[in-house]
């Protein structure tokens, strides 16, 4: 699918709110440049895209009519003051969990905005705290349990919760894999390594809190980002993340361990899929990218045409029933279930065994509604 002018001036856009570059944008109609705010609403972005706006605003084909900027202008007022108050959420939680000595660590969204040039441009959708002991976490599910609303356990490992108005999860494996087998030794390891790592802190809010190493912050957003090429849909957000944190802290991060934990969970080829859409859409080099391979050629077109057109995600839930006292399951939602298989097949040549086991973890967890 060939890029259209909307999305080639989405992406200079972009690329000049997130990282200060100078980008050339082509002329278009006032109905393109909708159809650019509108994109831009799509991936959680009208913040960044509207700093690009006011960077590039003295170029002569930069000429989105008022109407769209002032409604890009809104959003971002309205995007700052959610993330204000979602920070003194943060920190009101951060403080209760550390007077009784659970050492949240921050993750996340809201750990990653912090390598923003501005922070509240930084689209985040829930707190995140990781636990890396299993007593110091099961204290912290406790106190959320009798002082937080609206409890919900994901799973044994993940917990969510509201927290004046604002979602919180506290999650005890930072790395969730489908494939059993490789997951639990390598959690141990990564656990390991941040125990023995120096502790390091971002501001929120304007307190310092602890967060992941920069080597195991980066590699927790491309195992992320990973997973959610497999699961959901490819987004911007995830890209920019990466991107972000490489130009503000790429110099902190320990490339050789990440290269070896790429090679011991073989990501090879999803994170050289990753590195690819960062060089086509973000600007980036290949030395600017030192964890991904490129002797191979990947193809990029699919994850490019789904940025470019994002789906809805409805519907994409797997759902199965038994109707009275048949003994056979039924399908509730087979276009789910087709989709997910088709996913899981796209990504096979890039990640085999967790592709299968994806598809195969998701298929268990939507049987839900069978009797017994």
């Amino acid at each position: 699918m060939r890029e259209s002018i909307i999305f080639r001036n989405y992406l200079r856009l972009l690329r000049a709110g997130c990282f200060g570059s100078e980008e050339t944008v082509e002329p278009m109609s006032a109905w393109k440049w909708g159809q650019l705010v509108e994109l831009s609403a799509l991936h959680h972005t009208t913040a960044l895209v509207y700093d690009g706006c006011l960077r590039c605003s003295d170029q002569f084909f930069m000429q989105m009519p008022q109407r769209h900027l002032s409604q890009m202008e809104q959003a971002t007022s309205t995007q700052e003051q959610m993330y204000d108050a979602l920070c003194q959420a943060a920190l009101s939680i951060h403080e209760r969990l550390s007077l009784n000595q659970c050492r949240p660590i921050l993750t996340g969204d809201l750990s990653y905005a912090a390598n923003y040039a501005l922070p509240a441009h930084c689209h985040v959708s829930q707190t995140e705290f990781f636990f890396p002991f299993e007593t110091q976490g099961k204290k912290a599910d406790d106190w959320a349990d009798y002082s937080a609303d609206n409890v919900d356990y994901e799973d044994k490992h993940t917990m969510h919760y509201d927290w004046q108005g604002y979602r919180m999860v506290h999650r005890h494996k930072l790395f969730m894999l489908s494939n059993k087998l490789t997951g639990h030794g390598f959690q141990s390891l990564l656990e390991e390594e941040l125990r023995e790592s120096r502790t390091f802190y971002v501001q929120v809010g304007g307190q310092s809190i602890e967060t992941l190493p920069p080597t195991l912050t980066l590699f927790h957003l491309l195992f992320t980002m990973s997973h959610n090429m497999l699961s959901h849909v490819t987004t911007m957000n995830d890209l920019i993340h990466v991107g972000v944190l490489l130009r503000s802290t790429g110099d902190r991060v320990d490339f050789v361990k990440i290269q070896s934990w790429i090679e011991r969970l073989k990501l090879t080829r999803m994170t050289q899929l990753i590195g690819q859409l960062l060089i086509e859409l973000l600007g980036f080099e290949k030395d600017e990218l030192p964890f991904a391979s490129f002797e191979k050629p990947v193809d990029t077109r699919r994850m490019k045409q789904e940025i470019m057109v994002p789906a809805p995600s409805t519907g994409r839930d797997m759902s199965f029933s038994q109707a009275g006292g048949s003994i056979f399951v039924h399908a509730g939602n087979r276009s789910a279930m087709m989709w997910h298989a088709r996913r899981s097949l796209k990504f096979m040549k890039y990640y085999p065994s967790e592709s299968i086991a994806n598809f195969f973890s998701s298929f268990a967890r939507s049987i839900t509604n069978i009797e017994e």
